[in-house]
């Protein structure tokens, strides 16, 4: 939120609501990332393994 508004205040543009899908909509792979990225900081060693079906 702060980058926000320190962008609206530097550039006088204005705020554009991503929606709350937002994350939802963003390609697997970068959801992927993320929590993988996630754990790491958490202190995880993570391995992944595609199965034959996704989860819905």
């Amino acid at each position: 939120m702060l980058t926000a508004i320190y962008h609206i205040l530097k550039d006088g543009s204005e705020h554009h609501d991503l929606g709350a899908a937002y994350f939802d909509r963003r390609p697997v792979e970068l959801k992927v990332n993320r929590h993988i990225a996630s754990l790491k900081k958490l202190g995880y060693s993570v391995q992944l393994q595609p199965i034959t079906e996704a989860a819905a």
